[in-house]
């Protein structure tokens, strides 16, 4: 069963025994009350009705002093019955006396004896009793006493009409019937609205979840402004799936980069073995010319050698992502001028111009790693600038223990399509170019995991046949901190 049809069913369900039993139990509740009120009534009436007839009679016997003259009592209370109901109790035209043989001494009874009182009669005592019976489908109360006259018992029987009292209770019954239908179709209208309302956030996150889970991870929950538990959740759910969606295509960028490393590793491999296997086969065969023979030997040794600048360019790549070296502080300073050293004879052979305004910036790392970060940098630019290029190192300080450093070139530049991969292993620019140069495509990548490994930003802005400006902002605040 769906969820809104849980709150729909119990909601309805419960209110629905609420107000019914609520109802059910007011109802009879009045009508106790009613009841109690009427019966406390016809008591009080009773006993009114036995100090009338006590009075009278005192007052007839205070004219009629000598007993020849005193009044029958039987006549007497007749008399006073009918003076006492017809002149204030009009609602009680059923009261009876008997004597203690059960005679009838005086009536007025509307139902002519067409109720049995025997078990009243029987009755022993001066306490007032009463009971409650039915007459031809009419319900009364029957209230009695023992009445002590002229020296004599008699007891006096009251009879009054309660049907109006359970008539009240069947109209209340009926008016709370047809009111409770009336409640009982708005409430189900409205709880059916509110149900379906209120679990439409979760009906919709349901749906999303299953297009997601199909594979739809770019679908999201609407959420309006309401601020509830459900908005919250869809809310969260949306972050989460944008963060999920974040991974999966950084995960699935990472995938195409492996992709491409391998098919490029395997490129670079299958090129010089290639070359090596063909020049080789050439030399088995044997009875050729010495000028083939060096040309083929040649070819070997420099495709071997390139070889051997893969693997150990792999290896400084693996190196650099694993490493786990002592950090020590070295000066940037220092290391920029040994790589310029190593350097040097490829700015004379393009006659390159290299500036430097460097401040003396000392951080905890290891120091062969900062040259080569530096070293791969000032050759990729000096392979990019053309002959009499120029080439700037200087640096800046960034903000409170932050320095930049930036090496900028005006050599032939990159365009916006191959710098968002140009930190990839293996991927070259100008394939050309790089084997002239006998790049292996690696540099930037190696530079790349030495700024990873020191948390040093790495930026790289550039402009076709204008040049290239690469930027590394060091953060000497945590360098700092890892000293201490």
């Amino acid at each position: 069963m769906k969820f809104w049809k849980k709150i729909f069913l119990y909601s309805v369900i419960l209110t629905m025994v609420l107000i019914n039993g609520l109802g059910i139990v007011m109802i009879n509740r009045v009508h106790k009350d009613s009841l109690e009120r009427v019966i406390k009534d016809t008591m009080d009436r009773q006993k009114n009705i036995s100090n009338a007839i006590y009075l009278n009679y005192d007052i007839s016997n205070d004219k009629y002093p000598y007993s020849q003259d005193r009044q029958d009592a039987s006549k007497l209370m007749n008399i006073i019955l009918k003076n006492y109901i017809y002149t204030e109790q009009e609602d009680i035209q059923n009261i009876q006396v008997f004597k203690q043989d059960k005679t009838l001494v005086a009536s007025l009874n509307k139902y002519n004896n067409e109720c049995d009182i025997s078990d009243i009669l029987d009755k022993k005592g001066e306490e007032r009793f009463f009971t409650i019976k039915k007459i031809n489908k009419e319900r009364v109360l029957l209230v009695s006493s023992q009445l002590n006259v002229n020296n004599e018992d008699y007891k006096l029987v009251l009879l009054r009409s309660i049907e109006f009292l359970y008539e009240d209770r069947t109209e209340n019954y009926k008016m709370f019937i047809i009111l409770d239908v009336i409640i009982n179709i708005m409430l189900i209208i409205g709880m059916y609205l509110i149900s379906k309302n209120t679990t439409k956030p979760i009906a919709d996150l349901t749906n999303v979840s299953i297009d997601i889970a199909n594979g739809e991870y770019n679908k999201r929950v609407s959420v309006g402004n309401s601020k509830d538990e459900v908005a919250l959740l869809s809310r969260n759910f949306n972050f989460m799936m944008e963060e999920l969606e974040s991974k999966i295509e950084e995960l699935k960028n990472v995938n195409e980069e492996k992709e491409r490393f391998i098919n490029n590793l395997t490129h670079e491999m299958k090129t010089p073995i290639t070359s090596i296997i063909g020049y080789s086969d050439i030399l088995l065969r044997g009875n050729i010319n010495p000028e083939v023979k060096l040309k083929s030997l040649d070819y070997i040794n420099s495709e071997a050698k390139r070889l051997e600048s893969l693997s150990s360019a792999l290896v400084k790549l693996i190196l650099v992502k694993n490493s786990n070296q002592d950090k020590n502080i070295i000066s940037i300073k220092q290391c920029m001028e040994d790589v310029i050293k190593s350097i040097s004879y490829k700015l004379k052979e393009k006659n390159i111009n290299l500036s430097i305004d460097l401040d003396d910036i000392n951080i905890m790392a290891e120091k062969e790693l900062i040259i080569i970060l530096i070293r791969n940098i000032l050759e990729n630019s000096v392979k990019a600038c053309a002959t009499n290029g120029n080439i700037k190192v200087k640096s800046k300080l960034e903000s409170k223990g932050s320095y930049s450093i930036s090496i900028e070139d005006n050599g032939k530049g990159i365009s916006k399509e191959d710098l968002s991969k140009i930190m990839e292993p293996f991927y070259v620019v100008d394939k050309s170019r790089s084997r002239k140069d006998n790049g292996l495509g690696l540099g930037l990548s190696i530079c790349k995991e030495v700024c990873n490994t020191y948390n040093i930003k790495f930026e790289i802005t550039s402009e076709l046949n204008v040049g290239t400006n690469v930027k590394l902002v060091i953060n000497l605040e945590s360098d700092s901190n890892e000293t201490s």
